[in-house]
């Protein structure tokens, strides 16, 4: 605690800004995380959300970005960090209109389910574990024609609420953030994908600053933990 007061109190509060690029799946606990962080800090954070491939661009054009949000799997390749602070794990969860829910995995295989919505498999890692998922339980070769993959997962609950889809993968919590709208999630078996690690990565020669390092100690905090821990990361 001392060590993060002492950062924040270097920082010129009035005039201070940290500029933060985020996988758009993450955007309701993140807004959250970031508004504490205002909160306790008086760091603004300008935050742009998008698809992986989007919060990439975004970094190599705008210098201000000092920090990216996003799945480690995705973010190491772009080589723009070269260190990362792991801030979560993702869990895949089945989800399905609240007024025809799915129970299950198979439920998937039956004639009523024509339309499967997940986020585009080269772009975004939970549609990425979907296929994964798929493959280990041998239900691929079914399932495959009746996917449409869409660019980030907020679409892919849009799809499922307005009833265009008859069920989708999406992380946890995205699902709790539509709860109110969609039927119980179903939580994967996390041994059917690989572990989606949620990470803070610093990009290399911009977040050397006071803003930067403080947000970074910020996510080690109970209170940023416990807000992840409550929107299931």
């Amino acid at each position: 605690m001392g060590l993060f007061c002492s950062i924040v109190l270097s920082t010129p509060l009035w005039a201070a800004e940290l500029t933060v690029a985020t996988a758009a799946g993450y955007r309701k606990p993140l807004t959250e995380v970031f508004n504490a962080f205002t909160e306790a800090t008086g760091i603004q954070i300008d935050s742009a959300f998008g698809n992986i491939k989007q919060i990439e661009a975004q970094a190599r054009q705008n210098p201000d970005i000092q920090i990216l949000i996003g799945d480690w799997f995705f973010i190491e390749p772009m080589k723009l960090a070269q260190e990362h602070v792991v801030i979560g794990q993702g869990k895949l969860v089945l989800v399905s209109p609240k007024d025809t829910p799915l129970s299950s995995l198979n439920d998937l295989l039956n004639d009523s389910v024509k339309k499967i919505a997940i986020a585009g498999r080269k772009n975004a890692i939970y549609g990425k574990a979907a296929i994964e998922c798929f493959t280990e339980q041998g239900l691929l070769k079914d399932i495959e024609p009746k996917l449409l993959e869409v660019t980030t997962l907020p679409q892919v609950s849009t799809y499922v609420v307005t009833n265009e889809v008859d069920a989708g993968f999406v992380n946890l919590s995205e699902a709790q953030a539509h709860q109110d709208k969609l039927g119980p999630p179903i939580e994967m078996p996390q041994s059917c994908y690989r572990a989606i690690d949620l990470s803070a990565a610093p990009i290399t020669g911009r977040s050397n600053t006071n803003e930067a390092n403080a947000f970074l100690q910020f996510l080690t905090t109970e209170h940023a933990r416990a807000i992840l821990m409550r929107h299931g990361l």
